[in-house]
């Protein structure tokens, strides 16, 4: 089945609101957040909590990303979450390999896709809508099984071509 409908993106606006809502929510203490309470807006409005309590699976979060579709995704130690605005999906993976794992990178790929490194069980690439995944690497060097570095970021200059940082 072809990605390309997951081809698209949000408005310049949204992305901007989903970067200062983050903001907000990562550093409550900050600068930024007092300037907020004391320029007089009310934002706390329009902000959510995520936790366990919400379903969030575990409560130290490694990376966030946004895909085309608008979902975010939240990694932890434990887990991967897709959050789509109002629920918190948790993202098994094979034999629920997410659950048990810790994700140390995400990547949104030029095809719609979200590429996954984990700290000890390789690479996977996730369809966002079917949350299906495909396991890339392993995380051991071919030939010796000796495991290598983790992945620790992505880069993509075509569709084709997918860098990998060890």
């Amino acid at each position: 089945m072809s990605p390309a409908y997951l081809v698209g993106s949000l408005k310049p606006l949204a992305r901007i609101n989903y970067l200062f809502a983050l903001l907000v929510l990562l550093f409550p203490q900050s600068s930024l957040s007092h300037t907020l309470h004391a320029s007089g807006e009310d934002y706390s409005l329009f902000l959510q909590r995520l936790s366990p309590t919400e379903g969030l699976s575990q409560s130290e979060v490694t990376q966030i990303a946004q895909d085309n579709v608008g979902f975010i995704w939240i990694a932890t130690r434990m887990g991967l979450n897709r959050y789509d605005g109002y629920t918190i999906k948790r993202v098994l993976g094979p034999n629920s390999i997410f659950e048990q794992e810790e994700i140390y990178a995400l990547h949104l790929g030029e095809q719609g896709y979200m590429w996954v490194s984990t700290v000890a069980s390789g690479i996977y690439r996730v369809n966002p809508l079917t949350l299906e995944a495909e396991q890339f690497t392993d995380g051991r060097m071919p030939k010796s099984n000796k495991p290598f570095s983790v992945v620790a970021d992505f880069e993509q200059n075509d569709p084709n071509h997918l860098w990998l940082a060890l």
